[in-house]
């Protein structure tokens, strides 16, 4: 290095983790990618090494052909987990919410409804999502009988007697 320039000090890292913690928690997820991207290529390079050194031991030195294959098979499996991991927080998800509603009388309505996340740190509920005290529009009520007339007891704290079924019993 030349004369007057000093190599990066302890307060220049504090000052880089602190933007890049902030980046992070506003939702950019732009060095945890690149942190995973990194990581997975030495992984991948690790296990090349790795299942070169078995190979070279593989006649001769068992015991260590063994150690660097096992070793190997460890940083493949790593490099295709981190890979995952850069895949999921590149791809949208999709999660289904079932909500249950009981009203007064005992019936309970399930709702289903699909939320598409962007991905990043949000994880809120959406404007669209049903609220406790109101039901949802277009959802099936439970029925109190079956289709044959059969009754079916519903959960209540209040214990009713069950519906008789078609035959009066």
């Amino acid at each position: 290095m030349g004369d007057n320039i000093k190599p990066p000090g302890l307060m220049d890292y504090i000052d880089h983790m602190q933007i890049v913690t902030k980046a992070a928690e506003a939702g950019d997820m732009a060095m945890a990618s690149r942190m995973l991207a990194a990581q997975a290529m030495t992984l991948d390079s690790m296990f090349t090494e790795l299942a070169r050194r078995a190979a070279l031991n593989m006649g001769e030195f068992i015991n260590g052909a063994e150690r660097y294959g096992r070793l190997a098979l460890k940083a493949q499996s790593n490099c295709r987990a981190t890979l995952e991991t850069l895949a999921k927080l590149h791809q949208p998800r999709e999660q289904i919410v079932k909500h249950v509603h009981v009203s007064e009388g005992g019936q309970a309505v399930v709702a289903d409804e699909f939320h598409h996340h962007a991905g990043g740190a949000e994880n809120a509920k959406t404007v669209e999502q049903s609220q406790a005290a109101g039901l949802p529009v277009g959802s099936a009520t439970m029925l109190g009988e079956d289709t044959a007339g059969n009754g079916m007891p519903i959960a209540n704290r209040q214990r009713k007697k069950t519906l008789p079924n078609a035959r009066g019993n």
